[in-house]
């Protein structure tokens, strides 16, 4: 796998680690950094990548490809995807970096002045599962990994105003969440000086020094601004002028400060079997970020944890087995969209 032949000199990081550990938090902070763009899961970079990575011009079956890609984009969201042009011509000699750097930058059209971007960051969860990969195509990429107490993470997905997330259960969010963060030990491990992890408590109750650590890392300005980044989302917000209980959530999810008030809602939020459910799926692999299991497991409670996990196992094994970029996108997006067409009908 041959890495990606750039241009110029603007690197791509990424966040990653699993949904609901701030990573969500961290892609609006550094994208109120004037030195990045960032964008939140597009996932285009490695969508494209089997197809066209080896592209010297555009042609029409990228352009038809890409309208498409956008097309579910669009529709999987409950707000305006925005009407952003991607600035490619049909014949135009281009490579693969510079066609995702467009698209990078036409996400970026809140930025006054693109010339002090020095480096693109890409929000993408999934990503998780694609590291080794995106290392190879691209050698001097640093990845910040979230990770977020994983009784906080189970809570967070079961109260989440997303379609999906809230239905699922306590064994099936645990064994996401050990796969996730297993993944990240091993990157940690393998890659150590492009990888920074970054607990979720760390970066809300001590932000300005953890995200001088993070600039540090990513060698661009610390500007303590960047962490007041509502004012850019209200700006957006407002210009989308967007209706809707999800929304209206979100919205006001982002327009808080950072703060600690949600650390540790998740003390009285189970019950004990739900404790040891988490405890004995996340226990092993939390205690190396630093997280303590709260209960003891009997032989008989882990062989009845075992029996009513296994088929959450089994499908989250799948998926991580896998590690399909296109299913990835046709199970998150595909499905956003075909839920948000369903409400739109219902609303008409």
């Amino acid at each position: 796998m041959n890495p990606l032949t750039k241009p110029f000199d603007l690197k791509i990081h990424f966040i990653i680690g699993s949904t609901r550990s701030g990573t969500t938090l961290l892609y609006h902070i550094l994208n109120n950094h004037k030195n990045c763009i960032a964008s939140a899961e597009i996932k285009h970079l490695l969508l494209f990548y089997s197809k066209y990575h080896d592209m010297k011009e555009v042609t029409a079956g990228l352009i038809k490809d890409v309208d498409y890609y956008a097309s579910i984009m669009s529709r999987a969201s409950d707000h305006s995807y925005g009407d952003r042009k991607l600035d490619i011509t049909l014949g135009e000699k281009i490579n693969y970096f510079e066609f995702c750097r467009r698209i990078y930058f036409a996400q970026a059209d809140y930025k006054t002045d693109l010339n002090q971007v020095s480096c693109i960051i890409d929000k993408n969860p999934f990503y998780t599962l694609k590291a080794e990969m995106l290392s190879k195509i691209l050698p001097d990429a640093k990845f910040l990994c979230t990770v977020r107490d994983y009784r906080g993470f189970v809570l967070s997905n079961i109260q989440s105003f997303e379609p999906f997330a809230k239905n699922l259960s306590v064994p099936n969010h645990s064994i996401v969440w050990m796969f996730y963060n297993k993944l990240i030990l091993a990157l940690e491990e393998r890659q150590r000086q492009s990888v920074k992890v970054i607990l979720y408590e760390n970066l809300t109750l001590y932000k300005e020094e953890i995200f001088e650590e993070i600039c540090k890392f990513l060698n661009i300005e610390y500007d303590l601004n960047s962490l007041n980044y509502q004012q850019n989302i209200r700006n957006k917000l407002e210009k989308e002028n967007v209706a809707g209980d999800r929304y209206i959530y979100k919205r006001d999810s982002l327009l808080k400060p950072i703060n600690t008030e949600r650390l540790e809602a998740w003390k009285g939020a189970f019950t004990e079997f739900q404790f040891k459910i988490m405890d004995f799926w996340c226990g092993k692999t939390g205690k190396k970020f630093g997280y303590q299991a709260t209960t003891k497991i009997s032989l008989i409670e882990s062989a009845a944890i075992l029996f009513i996990s296994l088929p959450y196992y089994i499908r989250a094994w799948v998926y991580f087995k896998l590690k399909s970029t296109r299913l990835n996108f046709y199970l998150n997006e595909g499905r956003r969209a075909r839920h948000f067409k369903s409400i739109n009908k219902k609303t008409i």
